[in-house]
């Protein structure tokens, strides 16, 4: 009912012979994914079209004068693990195994992957390894999200400390101190979050801080997200990157995968969108 409420005929008219899609401006749906929407009897657009949201046609040229990855770095693809929350936390214990970070890293070259855990994926610890991150391909942060009360981005990622007095918590402020220059993907409860205002680009959040930082596109949710629904939905997700497929394309073969595997976890991966430059390929096959 709401998707026919928001698309005209002739949008769904058009919309039914596309293959990818560019929505433009977030006033109309607010919050709400665009791939979460379905015409009656059928798949939900999110898993049948490559989506690519933009803020703005302005924001949307800059990002298209942005360069290729700088490069500089031996290391394609970071892994950053989230720490567990800080004592009396309502979150809980956060839990990223071996076997699942396995099926994670399958579809890429051992020698091409960094993994920072514990001390090294603090917030103090991620600022002194810029050429690291600069010169990957691809970031993914796997941690708890959090809400700041009373901060303009309230947005935050749960990282490790290495000291029980250290900073922990990756807000936007700690953000613009790093330099990334690829796909940034967010796999936590509500990177997205910000204030909603109308006119506003909705970029006051995690995914607005690391495209100023350089990023040319960012994945993430601005809602929470379920654990094994997640992991199931970045296992396929990596293995299209790593096929050659643009972060718009592989997010949506993946949740097509997920789809004829588990109808709840598909629901839930309904909540990632892609934001940026999301048509071009991460990684050139």
């Amino acid at each position: 009912a709401l998707h026919d409420r928001l698309l005209p005929e002739a949008a769904r008219a058009r919309l039914h012979g596309w293959r990818e899609a560019l929505t433009v401006g977030f006033d109309l749906g607010r919050d709400l994914p665009f791939g979460i929407l379905a015409p009656q009897g059928c798949a939900p657009y999110g898993q049948r079209l490559a989506l690519v949201s933009l803020p703005s046609l302005a924001l949307g040229f800059d990002y298209a004068g942005r360069g290729d990855v700088p490069g500089g770095s031996a290391k394609e693809v970071v892994l950053v693990v989230g720490g567990d929350p800080p004592p009396g936390s309502p979150l809980e214990s956060f839990r990223f195994d071996r076997a699942e970070r396995e099926r994670w890293l399958a579809p890429f070259e051992p020698s091409t992957v960094e993994v920072l855990e514990g001390a090294r994926a603090t917030p103090a610890a991620l600022r002194a390894v810029q050429a690291l991150l600069g010169g990957a391909r691809l970031v993914h942060f796997v941690a708890h999200g959090t809400l700041l009360p009373g901060r303009e981005s309230s947005a935050a990622l749960v990282l490790p400390a290495g000291r029980p007095d250290e900073e922990r918590l990756l807000g936007a402020e700690q953000v613009a101190r790093l330099c990334v220059g690829g796909l940034v993907v967010l796999s936590a409860c509500s990177p997205g979050r910000g204030p909603a205002r109308l006119g506003d680009d909705c970029l006051v959040n995690l995914g607005g801080a690391f495209l100023a930082a350089g990023a040319r596109c960012v994945v993430l949710s601005r809602f929470p997200v379920e654990y094994h629904s997640t992991l199931a939905l970045m296992e396929h997700f990596h293995r299209g990157l790593a096929q050659g497929a643009s972060p718009a394309e592989a997010l949506r073969a993946a949740r097509a995968r997920l789809a004829s595997e588990d109808a709840l976890a598909a629901a839930h991966a309904a909540a990632f969108e892609v934001i940026g430059l999301g048509f071009d390929p991460v990684f050139a096959r």
